[in-house]
């Protein structure tokens, strides 16, 4: 099954809101190489990080996607 991810689900886990456990689940449950992120979704992330001056959190999460195996999409 193929998924799109919408940035809340990163968002949940990454600022450790209510529904992170649910979030870490449904990244946990899928393989990597099945789940897809939207150029948009990266760049919201990274908006909201470094409004809230963490920038540092971004390169770590950026450099996680990658490592591990979710492919960005660009979205026309």
């Amino acid at each position: 099954m193929r998924l799109l991810l919408d940035t809340n689900i990163f968002l949940e886990v990454i600022l450790e809101q209510a529904d992170a456990t649910s979030a870490r689940a449904v990244l946990g449950s899928i393989a990597t190489n099945e789940l897809f992120v939207s150029d948009f979704t990266i760049h919201s992330i990274g908006l909201l990080l470094f409004r809230r001056g963490r920038a540092e959190v971004f390169d770590s999460v950026v450099q996680d996607l990658m490592a591990g195996g979710i492919s960005p999409l660009t979205v026309p």
